[in-house]
């Protein structure tokens, strides 16, 4: 799904005036896994953070868990600190509410913690 919006290279590159745009991106991945059934206890949304990008533009990763291989669970690995869901603690992937919480608090989104 596609939304229209002017380019923005990376999560790296979002600031508080944006979060309009990743609420938007997030709003489409819930409404897509809502039509195909996916309780919503087995969603995760979120993005990498570059250097660890595949693509040069941003997109918000949709999964349906449990990841039925490692390699995956570890890649998308929600990084928290401080024992709270939205601080993001040392990752390269970061869940789309703590990449909210991070941007309304003016702060950047990076590999470590934020």
């Amino acid at each position: 799904m596609k939304l229209k919006s002017p380019y923005v290279e990376s999560v790296r590159n979002l600031n508080k005036t944006q979060i309009p745009l990743v609420k938007a991106l997030w709003s489409l991945g819930e409404k897509y896994l809502d039509s195909n059934s996916i309780p919503k206890e087995k969603r995760r949304f979120g993005f990498h953070i570059p250097p660890f990008t595949s693509v040069d533009h941003l997109h918000l990763h949709c999964f349906v868990l449990p990841f039925n291989d490692l390699i995956r669970e570890h890649k998308y690995r929600v990084s928290t600190r401080d024992r709270s869901r939205y601080v993001k603690g040392w990752g390269w992937f970061i869940d789309v509410s703590q990449a909210i919480h991070v941007l309304e608090r003016g702060g950047s989104i990076r590999v470590s913690p934020c």
